[in-house]
């Protein structure tokens, strides 16, 4: 049966190259859209949106060539309901005709991206020898050159993650910006869109002495993949989002989110891996799953699920090496044993987590990293076995996606509650319970419904006889400990 779901009112506010702005709505309330789709995922510094009008607006029949007057780089901001979505910019006007019954169909296609999208666009890599730092903005066909600021990392007193973030973003995004006196539409410049902010940060990063590991040298690429490079995944996650919410950061933290702009984000990862983890002594994340926002369903709502486990991130040997360029010579690079994982070794076999870590050095000095070599290889220890400890269930975890009535208050990052519907009955209650939002796709086409697809990671069902089951399979698999050393390995012939 099909659901008879409610009309979504969609805005379009858009402010062209030349500075004017009107708004555009769907035709289920007299306008001119027909069709939306917006698609965004954590860990990613930018998500995608689209929507389509015919060739002729109205009952007037009035025709607008939109590739004149909404051209590239037009500011589009949109709301679901009353509720703001996002801010972006449009990439491209194409017009489509298709014919059906003998007549064509001509529609307006805009493919829009958010803000963030400049994290990609711009370019950069640090000359240690003139310490410089050189930035491109990224173009078609060729890289557009906009200047070339000259940063020292020494300069960067206050070393913690959001620090570090912070300044460089500062000293090497808005400042170049500025310089060329890049504005967006509506006349305001980068500073006043994309927000940089340490108040956007988790106060507290957890294992982020993890920088003693870091190489700021000789980066070439983009500015997301500059920053990424400051962060530990998995424990750390990093996105661009758009105002008009809330974002949990950490227990009794959050931050309130302005409409019109486009924020960096930056915390720990909060999967909920405790309820499975209870004698690990090695806590994943530094606040509770529970206080993340959270967004409850149930079968009332629901058309369709797709939800089941898998072993496709599951490692049996876990190896972290010590690199970089500037490694005294004779300097040992393999710092601690790799950690086998006896259970994963019987099921999978051996599949490998390798993960070269590079020496941070702000001077640049050998000697320095010498004379931390005990240190760094305290942290690679820590960090070997917190990589183990966050992999090793990756399999026990349920995976997947729901797809529900069209809801704009869903968002990336937030705790998904799958509940009972009103009658007290459930399809599968291995189902029942928390999983984690990594994405969502909403979308709508005029006479249809509109509908979220929401992609969830890392559930974990209330059946208790699932988390039981659990333990005594990897208790049977892998014994008491939580890894099996190199020489333990090699006794037993497994490799």
């Amino acid at each position: 049966m099909a659901i008879n779901f409610e009309k979504p009112y969609i805005e379009l506010i858009i402010t062209t190259q030349q500075g004017r702005e009107f708004t555009l709505i769907n035709q289920d309330y007299g306008g001119d859209i027909v069709s939306y789709n917006f698609n965004k995922s954590v860990d990613a510094p930018y998500g995608s949106f689209s929507f389509q009008m015919p060739d002729k607006r109205g009952l007037a029949s009035e025709y607008i060539d939109f590739r004149k007057t909404v051209r590239a780089m037009s500011l589009v901001e949109v709301k679901i309901n009353g509720t703001y979505r996002t801010i972006g910019i449009i990439q491209g006007v194409r017009k489509t005709v298709e014919i059906s019954g003998g007549k064509p169909i001509r529609l307006w296609n805009f493919n829009c991206v958010e803000l963030g999208i400049l994290f990609n666009t711009t370019r950069i890599w640090y000359d240690i020898s003139t310490t410089a730092l050189h930035i491109f903005q990224a173009g078609s066909p060729q890289l557009k050159y906009l200047n070339t600021q000259r940063i020292n990392p020494n300069t960067i007193t206050d070393k913690s993650i959001q620090n570090i973030v912070e300044q460089v973003f500062k000293q090497w995004f808005y400042e170049v910006y500025d310089q060329i006196g890049f504005i967006f539409a509506d006349g305001s410049k980068l500073s006043e869109k994309i927000i940089v902010d340490r108040q956007y940060f988790a106060p507290d990063i957890f294992i982020k002495e993890i920088l003693t590991l870091f190489h700021a040298y000789n980066y070439q690429g983009d500015v997301w993949g500059a920053l990424q490079n400051f962060i530990t995944r998995p424990f750390h996650e990093m996105w661009g989002t758009a105002g008009g919410k809330t974002v949990v950061l950490g227990d009794n933290d959050s931050a309130i989110l302005e409409e019109g702009k486009y924020y960096l984000i930056l915390r720990a990862t909060p999967y909920d891996n405790n309820k499975i983890m209870q004698s690990s002594n090695l806590k994943n994340s530094v606040f509770n799953f529970e206080n993340l926002n959270e967004i409850s369903i149930s079968d009332d709502v629901i058309t369709s699920k797709d939800l089941g486990v898998s072993g496709e991130q599951m490692f049996s040997f876990y190896s972290l090496t010590y690199g970089g360029n500037n490694l005294p010579q004779n300097y040992k690079r393999m710092l601690v044993p790799p950690i086998y994982d006896l259970g994963a070794l019987k099921r999978y076999g051996y599949v490998p987590f390798e993960r070269q870590i590079k020496a941070l050095s702000f001077t640049h000095s050998p000697e320095l990293t010498a004379q931390n070599k005990g240190l760094n290889q305290q942290i690679t220890e820590i960090m070997q076995k917190r990589i183990f400890e966050w992999f090793k269930f990756n399999d026990r975890f349920l995976t997947g996606s729901f797809t529900v009535k069209g809801n704009p208050l869903i968002n990336e990052g937030m705790r998904l509650r799958y509940d009972y519907d009103l009658s007290g009955k459930i399809e599968d209650e291995n189902e029942l319970g928390e999983y984690y939002i990594q994405g969502f796709n909403e979308s709508w086409v005029y006479g249809q419904s509109y509908t979220t697809q929401i992609q969830v990671i890392r559930g974990i069902p209330d059946n208790q006889k699932w988390q039981e089951n659990w333990e005594t399979f990897d208790a049977i698999e892998s014994g008491q400990s939580p890894g099996i050393s190199e020489s333990e390995a090699q006794e037993q012939g497994l490799f």
